[in-house]
Protein backbone atom coordinates (compact mmCIF):
# COMPACT_ATOMS: atom_id res chain seq x y z
CA UNK A 1 0.00 0.00 0.00
CA UNK A 2 2.18 3.10 -1.05
CA UNK A 3 1.83 6.87 -0.20
CA UNK A 4 1.02 7.57 -3.34
CA UNK A 5 -2.52 5.47 -3.24
CA UNK A 6 -3.57 8.34 -0.75
CA UNK A 7 -2.30 11.35 -2.88
CA UNK A 8 -5.17 14.26 -3.35
CA UNK A 9 -4.96 14.25 -7.24
CA UNK A 10 -5.37 10.09 -6.55
CA UNK A 11 -8.71 10.11 -4.35
CA UNK A 12 -10.83 11.88 -7.66
CA UNK A 13 -9.27 8.78 -10.05
CA UNK A 14 -10.33 6.32 -7.90
CA UNK A 15 -13.80 7.69 -7.00
CA UNK A 16 -15.06 9.26 -9.51
CA UNK A 17 -16.44 6.72 -11.87
CA UNK A 18 -17.94 5.08 -8.44
CA UNK A 19 -19.46 8.21 -6.28
CA UNK A 20 -23.00 8.43 -8.41
CA UNK A 21 -23.15 4.47 -7.20
CA UNK A 22 -22.29 4.83 -3.93
CA UNK A 23 -24.49 7.68 -3.24
CA UNK A 24 -27.52 5.45 -4.62
CA UNK A 25 -26.40 2.52 -2.44
CA UNK A 26 -25.83 4.02 0.82
CA UNK A 27 -29.10 6.38 -0.19
CA UNK A 28 -27.27 9.14 0.93
CA UNK A 29 -29.37 12.76 0.17
CA UNK A 30 -28.14 16.23 0.83
CA UNK A 31 -28.83 17.61 4.01
CA UNK A 32 -31.77 19.91 3.64
CA UNK A 33 -30.57 21.80 6.66
CA UNK A 34 -27.31 22.72 5.09
CA UNK A 35 -28.78 23.09 1.62
CA UNK A 36 -31.47 25.96 3.86
CA UNK A 37 -27.68 27.66 5.25
CA UNK A 38 -26.13 27.71 2.49
CA UNK A 39 -29.28 29.60 0.62
CA UNK A 40 -29.72 32.06 3.22
CA UNK A 41 -26.25 32.87 3.69
CA UNK A 42 -24.90 33.24 0.10
CA UNK A 43 -28.09 35.56 -0.58
CA UNK A 44 -28.38 36.89 -4.09
CA UNK A 45 -23.87 36.86 -4.02
CA UNK A 46 -21.49 34.38 -6.09
CA UNK A 47 -20.79 31.65 -3.96
CA UNK A 48 -17.82 28.96 -4.94
CA UNK A 49 -18.08 25.63 -3.83
CA UNK A 50 -14.33 24.08 -3.16
CA UNK A 51 -14.45 20.62 -3.70
CA UNK A 52 -17.49 20.17 -5.63
CA UNK A 53 -17.35 17.01 -6.72
CA UNK A 54 -19.92 15.76 -8.77
CA UNK A 55 -22.59 18.02 -7.97
CA UNK A 56 -24.21 16.49 -4.67
CA UNK A 57 -24.84 19.83 -2.88
CA UNK A 58 -24.30 22.23 -5.51
CA UNK A 59 -27.35 21.02 -8.34
CA UNK A 60 -29.71 21.40 -5.79
CA UNK A 61 -28.31 24.50 -4.34
CA UNK A 62 -28.54 25.76 -8.31
CA UNK A 63 -32.13 24.29 -8.33
CA UNK A 64 -32.32 27.01 -5.47
CA UNK A 65 -31.64 29.60 -7.18
CA UNK A 66 -28.03 29.96 -5.69
CA UNK A 67 -25.21 31.73 -7.37
CA UNK A 68 -23.15 28.74 -7.34
CA UNK A 69 -19.83 27.50 -9.05
CA UNK A 70 -17.43 24.97 -7.84
CA UNK A 71 -13.73 24.09 -7.94
CA UNK A 72 -12.49 20.36 -8.02
CA UNK A 73 -8.86 18.88 -8.91
CA UNK A 74 -10.97 15.90 -10.92
CA UNK A 75 -11.40 16.38 -14.39
CA UNK A 76 -13.12 13.10 -14.35
CA UNK A 77 -15.67 14.36 -11.41
CA UNK A 78 -16.30 17.81 -13.23
CA UNK A 79 -17.41 16.21 -16.62
CA UNK A 80 -19.67 13.45 -14.38
CA UNK A 81 -21.37 16.75 -12.99
CA UNK A 82 -21.53 18.49 -16.66
CA UNK A 83 -23.24 15.86 -18.02
CA UNK A 84 -25.70 15.79 -15.33
CA UNK A 85 -29.46 17.85 -15.26
CA UNK A 86 -28.89 20.74 -13.93
CA UNK A 87 -25.48 20.46 -13.92
CA UNK A 88 -24.56 22.07 -17.59
CA UNK A 89 -25.57 25.63 -16.26
CA UNK A 90 -22.97 25.51 -13.05
CA UNK A 91 -19.82 27.30 -14.27
CA UNK A 92 -17.01 24.59 -13.49
CA UNK A 93 -13.39 25.26 -12.91
CA UNK A 94 -10.51 22.36 -12.52
CA UNK A 95 -7.64 23.50 -10.22
CA UNK A 96 -6.42 23.46 -6.87
CA UNK A 97 -7.77 24.78 -2.89
CA UNK A 98 -4.52 26.05 -2.34
CA UNK A 99 -4.40 28.22 -5.16
CA UNK A 100 -8.49 29.27 -6.05
CA UNK A 101 -7.21 29.85 -9.29
CA UNK A 102 -10.46 31.50 -10.35
CA UNK A 103 -11.62 34.69 -11.72
CA UNK A 104 -13.37 37.62 -9.67
CA UNK A 105 -14.79 37.76 -6.14
CA UNK A 106 -17.60 35.62 -3.92
CA UNK A 107 -19.65 36.49 -1.36
CA UNK A 108 -19.24 33.05 -0.07
CA UNK A 109 -16.83 30.27 -0.24
CA UNK A 110 -17.97 26.93 1.70
CA UNK A 111 -16.08 23.31 1.76
CA UNK A 112 -18.25 20.26 3.01
CA UNK A 113 -17.72 17.06 4.20
CA UNK A 114 -14.15 17.90 5.92
CA UNK A 115 -13.01 18.21 2.73
CA UNK A 116 -10.37 20.64 4.04
CA UNK A 117 -8.94 17.79 5.43
CA UNK A 118 -8.13 16.35 2.23
CA UNK A 119 -5.00 18.95 1.68
CA UNK A 120 -1.93 16.92 2.25
CA UNK A 121 -0.09 19.61 4.83
CA UNK A 122 -0.99 22.65 7.37
CA UNK A 123 1.31 24.82 5.21
CA UNK A 124 -1.11 24.10 2.10
CA UNK A 125 -4.10 24.57 4.33
CA UNK A 126 -2.58 27.96 5.31
CA UNK A 127 -2.03 28.63 1.40
CA UNK A 128 -5.85 27.51 0.95
CA UNK A 129 -7.00 30.43 3.45
CA UNK A 130 -4.93 33.14 2.14
CA UNK A 131 -6.23 32.01 -1.40
CA UNK A 132 -9.69 32.26 0.47
CA UNK A 133 -9.15 35.50 1.60
CA UNK A 134 -7.61 36.80 -1.78
CA UNK A 135 -11.24 36.02 -3.12
CA UNK A 136 -13.88 36.84 -0.72
CA UNK A 137 -15.76 39.73 -1.62
CA UNK A 138 -15.87 42.54 1.36
CA UNK A 139 -18.47 41.22 3.88
CA UNK A 140 -18.34 38.35 2.44
CA UNK A 141 -18.07 34.69 4.25
CA UNK A 142 -15.73 31.37 4.03
CA UNK A 143 -17.66 28.74 5.18
CA UNK A 144 -15.50 25.56 6.87
CA UNK A 145 -17.66 22.26 7.58
CA UNK A 146 -14.86 19.32 9.34
CA UNK A 147 -15.42 16.94 11.91
CA UNK A 148 -13.45 17.26 15.54
CA UNK A 149 -11.13 14.46 15.81
CA UNK A 150 -11.13 12.06 18.70
CA UNK A 151 -7.80 9.47 19.56
CA UNK A 152 -10.02 7.56 21.05
CA UNK A 153 -11.99 6.80 18.01
CA UNK A 154 -8.52 4.63 17.55
CA UNK A 155 -7.03 1.62 19.24
CA UNK A 156 -2.89 1.49 18.95
CA UNK A 157 -3.85 3.97 16.34
CA UNK A 158 -6.09 2.06 14.41
CA UNK A 159 -9.94 2.05 13.75
CA UNK A 160 -11.77 -0.92 11.81
CA UNK A 161 -15.73 -0.46 10.91
CA UNK A 162 -18.62 -1.33 8.24
CA UNK A 163 -19.66 1.94 7.07
CA UNK A 164 -22.59 1.29 5.47
CA UNK A 165 -24.15 -2.50 4.12
CA UNK A 166 -26.69 -3.43 2.15
CA UNK A 167 -28.04 -6.80 0.09
CA UNK A 168 -24.94 -8.29 -0.64
CA UNK A 169 -22.54 -5.63 0.09
CA UNK A 170 -21.00 -3.62 2.51
CA UNK A 171 -18.55 -1.03 2.88
CA UNK A 172 -15.61 -1.63 5.40
CA UNK A 173 -13.11 1.43 6.59
CA UNK A 174 -10.41 0.84 7.92
CA UNK A 175 -7.54 3.75 8.82
CA UNK A 176 -4.43 4.04 10.57
CA UNK A 177 -3.43 7.43 12.55
CA UNK A 178 -0.44 9.03 13.66
CA UNK A 179 -1.38 11.32 15.98
CA UNK A 180 1.82 13.37 16.02
CA UNK A 181 1.43 14.31 12.73
CA UNK A 182 -2.04 14.32 12.54
CA UNK A 183 -2.33 12.22 10.02
CA UNK A 184 -4.93 9.57 9.37
CA UNK A 185 -4.56 7.39 6.17
CA UNK A 186 -8.46 5.57 5.18
CA UNK A 187 -8.59 3.18 3.17
CA UNK A 188 -12.33 1.90 2.47
CA UNK A 189 -12.92 -1.92 0.81
CA UNK A 190 -16.35 -2.72 -0.91
CA UNK A 191 -17.35 -6.61 0.51
CA UNK A 192 -19.37 -7.59 -2.34
CA UNK A 193 -20.77 -11.34 -2.35
CA UNK A 194 -18.13 -12.03 0.49
CA UNK A 195 -15.24 -10.96 -1.17
CA UNK A 196 -13.42 -7.57 -1.67
CA UNK A 197 -14.12 -5.70 -4.75
CA UNK A 198 -13.12 -2.21 -4.46
CA UNK A 199 -10.59 -0.27 -2.38
CA UNK A 200 -10.90 3.37 -2.33
CA UNK A 201 -8.07 5.40 0.00
CA UNK A 202 -7.34 8.97 0.93
CA UNK A 203 -5.43 10.87 3.54
CA UNK A 204 -6.46 13.27 5.83
CA UNK A 205 -4.65 15.99 7.61
CA UNK A 206 -6.84 16.77 10.39
CA UNK A 207 -6.91 19.89 12.72
CA UNK A 208 -8.51 21.69 15.50
CA UNK A 209 -11.10 24.63 14.95
CA UNK A 210 -8.63 26.50 16.93
CA UNK A 211 -6.19 25.92 14.11
CA UNK A 212 -8.33 26.92 11.84
CA UNK A 213 -9.04 29.97 13.89
CA UNK A 214 -5.11 30.76 13.59
CA UNK A 215 -5.02 30.08 10.04
CA UNK A 216 -7.97 32.61 9.31
CA UNK A 217 -5.59 35.47 11.62
CA UNK A 218 -2.79 34.64 9.51
CA UNK A 219 -4.59 35.04 6.52
CA UNK A 220 -6.03 38.53 7.41
CA UNK A 221 -9.82 36.76 8.34
CA UNK A 222 -11.80 36.16 11.43
CA UNK A 223 -14.38 34.04 13.21
CA UNK A 224 -17.83 35.43 13.19
CA UNK A 225 -19.34 32.32 14.41
CA UNK A 226 -19.51 28.35 15.28
CA UNK A 227 -22.06 26.26 15.19
CA UNK A 228 -22.36 22.53 16.44
CA UNK A 229 -23.91 21.65 13.06
CA UNK A 230 -25.81 23.00 10.59
CA UNK A 231 -28.94 23.25 11.97
CA UNK A 232 -26.88 26.32 14.26
CA UNK A 233 -27.02 24.18 17.69
CA UNK A 234 -24.20 25.24 20.01
CA UNK A 235 -20.51 23.88 19.48
CA UNK A 236 -19.42 21.55 22.07
CA UNK A 237 -15.87 20.32 20.91
CA UNK A 238 -17.26 17.06 19.79
CA UNK A 239 -18.32 15.90 16.25
CA UNK A 240 -18.68 18.67 13.56
CA UNK A 241 -18.05 22.15 13.79
CA UNK A 242 -19.44 24.93 11.53
CA UNK A 243 -16.77 27.77 11.06
CA UNK A 244 -17.94 31.09 9.63
CA UNK A 245 -15.13 33.35 8.86
CA UNK A 246 -14.79 36.95 7.38
CA UNK A 247 -12.45 39.54 6.28
CA UNK A 248 -10.65 41.29 9.00
CA UNK A 249 -11.81 45.48 9.06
Amino acid sequence: MGNSDYRADAYGVVWADFLETWIAMAGSVPDPVMLDAITELSGDGRVLEMGIGTGYHAIPLAARGVRIEGIDGSSRMLEILADKPGGESIPLHLGDFATLDVDGEFALIFVGSSSLFCLPDQQTQVECFGAVARKLAPGGLFVVDAYIHDDRWFTDGEMHFTQARGDGWKMRWNAHNDRAAQVTDVERVLVAEGKPNRVFRHREKYCSPMELDLMAKLSGMRLTERWGGWDRGPYTGVGHAISLYTLDS
